[in-house]
């Protein structure tokens, strides 16, 4: 039994070594527009959404990792939540812009219909 168990350790060894480990494309995606959420205290699941619209910190809007202009915001959110009974999008801004241009935005989610909108934020820890 003693052989079989390191024949296994050495097997792990070498799959540990020689594996490879890839960063998924929403890293990737994060990693190239420098987004840096907002740190919050709320101990809120993050929960499934059907889009996530990104504005980074040079007020350029991302729609499902796509680049989209602000004069275009309002038709395409409208396009995809009217295909959809239920539309719930996900705000990820970053914490650099100004509070005013992240209320423009959602002041465009609203008025092309979508009523449920969540802010991703960083959790901090609690202090008691």
């Amino acid at each position: 039994m003693i052989p079989l168990i390191n024949v296994v350790f050495l097997m792990l060894a070498f799959l540990m070594i020689a594996g490879e480990v890839r960063k998924t494309e929403d890293d990737v995606f994060e990693e190239q527009i420098d987004l840096m959420l907002p740190e919050s205290k709320s101990q809120r699941e993050r929960e499934d959404h059907n889009a996530v619209l990104f504005l980074d910190q040079s007020n350029r809007v991302y729609l499902d990792r796509q680049l989209v202009e602000l004069s275009e915001l309002e038709t395409e959110l409208r396009e995809r939540s009217t295909t959809m009974s239920q539309f719930d999008l996900m705000v990820q801004a970053d914490a650099r812009v100004p509070a005013q241009d992240t209320q423009e935005i959602l002041k465009i989610v609203r008025s092309a219909g979508i009523l449920r909108v969540s802010l991703a934020t960083i959790t901090t820890s609690i202090q008691p």
